[in-house]
This record gives C-alpha cells, structure tokens and sequence, in this order.
C-alpha cells in the first residue's frame, strides 16, 4: 500500500487532533515520527479529498442521468463539470485560488449501452511533506460513478385539455397551443421510449377532456333504456329529423354524462350494476324546416345540453404501442369548454385497478394492482383554462385530486397559458409543490413534459 493510502485508512480510523493520535497516525502507517504534523495534513486532506470527491462525482453522475436523452455529449461533459467543481474545495488540492488546467480532470464515458453514462474525475493533491518521503509531490486521487436510466414499471394516464381555446397562440412563435401540446407529447414519448416500438414496462393511456370525456362506447356501461335520447318537441311548421340511437362505428358523437351521486362522479367505481352505470349523452343530428322551406342543421344535446367531445377524442386504453399512442395525440383537434375535474376523474379511471377487464387493453393484467411492485401509477393532468360552465367543477377537481393522491397514485399537474390566479388550485392537486408546472409558452411547456418524463425514468448508479 502507498504511503499516503496508509496514512488516510490511519487517519480515517483515528480523527481527534491530539498530539498522541497523530502519533499512532502515523506509526500504523509505517513512517517515522518526523514531521509529523506535516504529513498529517497531507493525510487528513487526503481523506476529506476522497470524501468531497465521491460525493460530488455520484452527485454529477445522477444530474448528468436526468438529461441523457436531451443533452449532448459536451453539455453533459460541462453539467458535470460544474456540479463536480461545485463540490469540491480547491484548497484541498493545495490550492490558494480556483482551479487550473490539470488540476481536476473530468471526463465522460458512454456506458456499454445506451441507457448508461459513465463520469470519471482526477483530483491532483499538491502535498506538504510526502514529497520528502514517497518521493512525489502530487498525488492523483479518482473516482468513477456509473449511472443507468431505467423504468421498472410505469403506467401513465394523459388526460389533456382539447378545448377550443387550445386552438389560440402559444407564446412560441409559429405554434399555437395544440401544436404545441403534441410536440410536448413527442419529447416524452421520446424519453420515456427510447427508441422503442413497444416497451414492457411502460403502459400510457390518453384521456382528451373538454366539457366531458368520450370514453370507449359500450353499451353495457349505460343505464337501462339510456341509448334512446329523448325526442324533441317541434313548433308548428317545424319538421325534426333524428338518429335514434348512436352510430357506434363512428357517427353520432357519444359519452357519458356524470353519475348522480358525488362519489361516482368523482370516484373510480366502474360501471358493476346498474346502480353504478352511467347516464349517456349525445350528439344527434336534427333538422329545423322553416316557413319558407329552408333548412338549417344543427347538432344538439339530446339531454341536458352538453357537448360530447369531438369523435376523434376517445379515451385511449393503456397500451404499451408508443405509434398508438403518437397517433391518438396527432389526431386531437381544439373543440368546446372546459372541465377539468372530468379530465382528472377519466384519466384515473383508466389506470385505476377496479377498472381492469373494462377497457379494451392488449394485456389483461392491466390495469395493475396499485401496490404492484415495481410498478408506478402517475396521472398527468394539463389544461389551459379555467373551468368554464359550472362553479362546481373546482370543488370537484380538488376532491378528485385527493381521491387519486389517496389510493397512493402520483399527480402531476400542468397549468399552460393560465392567469396565476389559478395556481393555488391546480399546485395544491398535485401530489406535491414540485409536481406543478406552470408553463407560460409553447417552449416552456416543451420542457416541462420533457422534466416530468426525466422524472419518471428512474436514475439509478450501478458503480
């Protein structure tokens, strides 16, 4: 063992600063009692050296794992470098000011595959006295740390606002917020996938939201006598024109209107008895034929009045396909006003347990037990605008909230374009303060779904 190593494993094992253990310092490492006091400071900065280094290169590692899939090569080289420099004290290496070149020497290395990074750093101690004895004046310390992003386990409901006014400018030149809101889709599509077609271990569902949710058409979730709208009263010289029922290959739009009691609408029962079924609501075509022959068209609400999402905006079932999912977000289109807490109760329907056999997913163990091991359920909940058509639906949104944060599922909540006004409501929905994100532009709300898919890749050193 080198002189130095001996005198650091003896320092680490003795650390008062007496006289006498300095002494035993040193007789257990071998040397002679003369200058001493010297060398145990060569010793004792070596040792705090070792420390600081370790610490800063495991710290450099994990920040460095959090942006592989967005930086490049030098970028990381340079975030590394300043959390590495950060840590460590320059003084430790003799040094009465900043550090030079060769000082400390930080390089980085790809991993044996592409979900691994490997940094490396040398510190170069400048030493008192072990010149005098070893022979050599400075002494090269390293340290390496190697950092895997991976995902044990994921399941992941979107539920994204599609109203009307995501059709309005950005902040982002060139883009307005639809677009802006698919591209972000595709930054964490692209983190969360890495490349792959399909992955095992992750499972995302997409819930587009507006007034209500469109959610697969199955008849056998409606209540009895529910598929026949009721039929609209003509004035005199009025002719209507109707579909009785829903084209459910693709024609009249259809969902599900909210069930009578507060805890079915805000809760995740599925639809088990009729006393759990849901109400539907429609869009049917009907035609007005007025005094003169003219005819205008017009689509209504064969119930209460409101608005079904447009067709293309079904839920997506968890699915493992990542073009799926790509093609489900692509084919959004802005429509109608918003309610935010349907988008939040529809998106935890879909990853919710109590709802596995009902929706159409490739594997039936889906959705999984929320206590699955290595497995995590996360609803990511975005929208641009306020609550537009009941006082109700903030009250609701917050019950919604804490039900899901209840049965042990991560929340996310993103606020795009919204007056600030609105963040209490939507920061305290989150699972916590730092799962809140206010994105102002295009731009910002690119980066904060590419933060929220850093955050679900678990970063995890394996050297």
């Amino acid at each position: 063992m080198r002189i130095l190593d001996r005198i650091v494993v003896a320092a680490a094992r003795f650390t008062t600063d007496t006289r006498g253990s300095v002494a035993i310092i040193y007789a257990a490492a071998g040397l002679p009692i003369i200058g001493f006091m010297a060398l145990a400071v060569d010793g004792a900065r070596a040792h705090i050296l070792r420390s600081q280094l370790h610490y800063a290169v495991d710290s450099a590692a994990i920040a460095i794992g959090k942006e592989m899939k967005s930086m490049s090569d030098a970028e990381l080289l340079a975030l590394a470098e300043k959390y590495i420099k950060a840590n460590v004290s320059p003084s430790l290496l003799g040094l009465t000011g900043d550090f030079g070149a060769g000082d400390l020497t930080i390089a980085l290395f790809d991993g044996p595959t592409d979900d691994l990074k490997e940094i490396r750093a040398t510190a170069k101690l400048r030493t008192t006295m072990l010149g005098m004895v070893d022979g050599e004046a400075t002494v090269d310390l390293q340290k390496s740390a190697m950092v895997r992003r991976e995902i044990k386990g994921l399941e992941l409901a979107l539920a994204l606002d599609v109203t009307g006014s995501m059709e309005w400018a950005s902040g982002t030149p060139g883009m307005n917020r639809i677009e802006a809101l698919k591209a972000s889709a595709t930054d964490l599509l692209d983190i969360i996938f890495d490349d792959k077609a399909t992955h095992p271990k992750v499972w995302i569902s997409v819930a587009p939201f507006t007034r209500s949710v469109q959610a697969q058409t199955n008849p056998n979730w409606i209540k009895t006598g529910g598929l026949i709208p009721p039929l609209p009263q003509p004035y005199p010289n009025e002719v209507f024109t109707w579909n009785p029922h829903p084209n459910f290959a693709g024609g009249d739009a259809f969902c599900y209107g909210a069930r009578g009691t507060q805890a079915l609408a805000e809760g995740d029962t599925p639809p088990s008895s009729e006393a759990n079924k849901f109400p539907s609501w429609y869009e049917y075509e009907w035609t007005y034929k007025g005094y003169h022959g003219s005819k205008y068209h017009y689509d209504v609400k064969a119930t209460n009045g409101y608005l079904c999402p447009a067709a293309q905006h079904t839920v997506l079932p968890l699915t493992n396909n990542r073009a799926a999912i790509q093609n489900h977000i692509d084919a959004l289109v802005p429509h109608g006003g918003t309610a935010t807490d349907r988008g939040a109760v529809w998106g935890w329907r879909t990853i919710s347990p109590k709802w596995r056999g009902y929706w159409n997913v490739s594997d039936a163990s889906h959705p999984l037990d929320t206590d699955a091991p290595l497995n995590t359920k996360v609803v990511v909940l975005m929208t641009d605008g306020a609550n537009s058509y009941t006082s109700t639906s903030n009250p609701a949104l917050t019950r919604i909230c804490n039900n899901i944060k209840a049965q042990g599922i991560t929340l996310v909540s993103v606020n795009f374009a919204m007056p600030e006004n609105l963040y209490s409501l939507y920061e305290s929905c989150a699972s916590s303060p730092d799962l809140f994100f206010p994105a102002v532009t295009g731009d910002q709300l690119r980066n904060t779904f590419r933060a929220i898919a850093l955050q679900l890749s678990v970063l995890r050193l394996v050297k």
